[in-house]
Order: C-alpha cells, then sequence, then structure tokens
C-alpha cells in the first residue's frame, strides 16, 4: 500500500512565520535601505495614492515584523566598534579634493571620479549628474552637484573617542587662523564647480 504524504500543517497569516509575499518583501528591502513606510510601499509597487496607508498597514503585519527584526539582528551581529570608528574616519577626514581635479591653465576644478572607491565614497552625501541637450544650439550641458558628508559631526564623534593626553587633561585644539591674513593667501574664484562638459552649482 503507497505511503500517503503527512498533512502539512496550515500557517495562520496572523503568525510571524506565514511566508512573505513578493510585494511585501520587495517592502522589507525597501524599508530597510529606508525606514519609511510612505517611500517603501511606493518602492514596493503600490499606488502612490494609497501607500501611505498600506506602509502603515504592513509594518502593523506579525511576518514583516519578524522578517524586519531578523534583517536588523544579522546587520548588528556584523557590526564592530571598530567598523563604525572606520567609517567615520573615512568621513571626517574626506576632502572635495578626492573627487575632483584642479585644472590650473584654466583656474576650474574638472569631476574626476577615477579615483573614487568604496572607502571614499563614504564621504559623499550626495553626488548628482544631470546631462541635458539643447536641440536649437546643438550643444550638451552637464550639471554636476557634490554634498560632503557631515565632517563636522564625524569629527565631533572621533575627539570624544580619543584619549586623554598624558597629563590627563582632554585635548587642546587651537582655532586660531595659521596665517594672520589669510586673505593674502588665497586668490578669490568662482564657487562653482566647474565641469569640462558644463557647470555644477
Amino acid at each position: 500500500m503507497p505511503k500517503l504524504p503527512l498533512p502539512t500543517a496550515k500557517v495562520a497569516r496572523t503568525s510571524p512565520d506565514y511566508p512573505l509575499t513578493a510585494r511585501q518583501r520587495r517592502f522589507v528591502e525597501a524599508y530597510l535601505a529606508e525606514p519609511n513606510a510612505t517611500a517603501a510601499a511606493v518602492r514596493a509597487g503600490y499606488k502612490p495614492w494609497t501607500a501611505g496607508q498600506i506602509g502603515y498597514q504592513q509594518l502593523q503585519r506579525p511576518n514583516v515584523q519578524a522578517a524586519l527584526n531578523a534583517a536588523h539582528a544579522t546587520r548588528h551581529e556584523t557590526l564592530t566598534r571598530a567598523m563604525v570608528i572606520e567609517e567615520l574616519r573615512r568621513v571626517a577626514f574626506s576632502n572635495l579634493m578626492d573627487y575632483v581635479r584642479l585644472d590650473r591653465h584654466e583656474d576650474r576644478l574638472d569631476l574626476d571620479l577615477t579615483q573614487l572607491d568604496h572607502a571614499r565614497a563614504a564621504g559623499l552625501r550626495e553626488l548628482t549628474i544631470e546631462e541635458s541637450y539643447n536641440g536649437r544650439t546643438k550643444t550638451s550641458r552637464r550639471d554636476v552637484r557634490v554634498k560632503m558628508g557631515p565632517k563636522v559631526f564625524a569629527l565631533s564623534r572621533l575627539l570624544s573617542l580619543l584619549p586623554p593626553d598624558e597629563a590627563g587633561a582632554a585635548p587642546q585644539i587651537d582655532f586660531k587662523p595659521a596665517s594672520p591674513s589669510p586673505q593674502a593667501d588665497f586668490k578669490r574664484t568662482s564657487n562653482k564647480l566647474q565641469t569640462r562638459a558644463g557647470s555644477s552649482r
């Protein structure tokens, strides 16, 4: 007599173990990247005019909550103090000259991403490149906007982690200008970031 398959236990929809739908998986991934329920619902494929309500409802579902908690737990297991300090260091000591090149002949800055890697990218908060074409004049234009990361915040956090000096006092910082007349050390130029194909604001 052939063996009959054992009945499988059904998981209730209200159970944390209830399988996620494809759209719920996309919602979880989007919410982990940006913890905004409405934006995550739109990215998951829900209608924009119902995204606010659906995003809230998804966060109340036990299986979605379980998926988010599991993802956060995995991230925290691999996170170490050294990793946090290293990321703060990358932001704190990032420099605009890591992403641009000075053209001394034409007195302008050119965007240069040839040296951009994972470590240097940590210093960037935003990099936007917009290209447009004028059919009437047959010319193209490129607008580049570069925003650096929160250097002051990163520096202050690193400073708080530094050990005191040998005398036991907190490190002293001299805020006096290096030159008595800093205006004489620099040549006034445009505050716009120029590129070979256009300009940046």
